[in-house]
């Protein structure tokens, strides 16, 4: 191949540019879509596919929908554990394509009733995931040690517990009104496990409390501007079973340490 003008290297370089980002792409394993490609049975339907007329162009443009289709039916079954029967699917959309009124849901109706469905599959995936993590030995032996943390420190001087079960103690009063959940507040805290493992700590952060996790949230609308508080967090008001990353585990009771510096108007 030779390049002898503007047209013939403005289309090498082209080509260059595409298939070389394609290539990457396909070599980073980022892609789903892309993994197990081969690329010889490749370049022959993308060189058809660049070669065709116009009464093909239909028909890849259906294969072309049908394959983000595919992709998107995976991620679902992913996200949701719900398995989206095919044949249904195409018979609908086939149907909806070509305006048929005769439609079991119209597509007005369409999106409320994903919305549902999706929703309530996604929840009860994550309900069984929950309860799987629960049953995992590091679950049960945290929830133990949590719950007999907590049961000490109930009996201690000047500890108070909540309905919640959230347990606090007052190291410092603050005045004026207490913090209201929608408002914002600038809070000096430190947060760390029951053996004393510190996982935060911020002397200047500005948050409101439903920003935060519900324990956390709870103590701050019992403090004022100025008062200081330690707050010992269940488990089922902190991160649960699922923990949050690396620095807290699965069941953690929290502690922190908080200082109300100020209420934000």
């Amino acid at each position: 191949m030779k390049l002898e003008n503007a047209a013939d290297s403005a289309s090498y370089a082209l080509g260059v540019s595409n298939g070389a980002r394609l290539g990457e792409a396909m070599k980073s394993g980022m892609y789903d879509q892309l993994k197990g490609i081969d690329t010889s049975d490749f370049m022959k339907g993308f060189a058809a596919a660049m070669q065709s007329d116009s009464t093909q162009r239909s028909y890849e443009m259906g294969m072309s929908q049908g394959l983000y289709v595919k992709e998107m039916l995976k991620n679902i079954k992913q996200g949701t554990g719900l398995e989206i029967d095919v044949p249904t699917f195409i018979q609908a959309y086939e149907k909806a394509l070509a305006g048929d009124t005769t439609l079991l849901i119209s597509d007005m109706q369409a999106n409320g009733v994903l919305d549902a469905i999706f929703r309530a599959a996604a929840e009860a995936k994550e309900k069984e995931e929950l309860a799987r993590l629960a049953e995992t030995p590091e679950a049960k032996e945290n929830l133990a040690k949590g719950e007999a943390f907590l049961a000490e420190k109930a009996k201690e001087e000047g500890v108070v517990k909540t309905e919640s079960g959230l347990l606090y103690k007052v190291v410092k009063a603050g005045q004026g009104e207490k913090l209201q959940a929608n408002q914002r507040a600038k809070v000096s805290y430190k947060g760390t496990l029951i053996d004393g493992t510190q996982f935060d700590a911020n002397a200047s952060a500005t948050f409101s409390p439903a920003g935060v996790v519900k324990g956390f949230g709870e103590g701050l609308q019992l403090m004022q501007k100025g008062g200081k508080y330690i707050l010992y967090i269940p488990a089922e008001l902190g991160y649960g079973v699922r923990g949050a990353g690396d620095k807290i585990p699965t069941n953690s009771v929290l502690v922190f340490e908080v200082e109300v510096l100020d209420i934000l108007k």
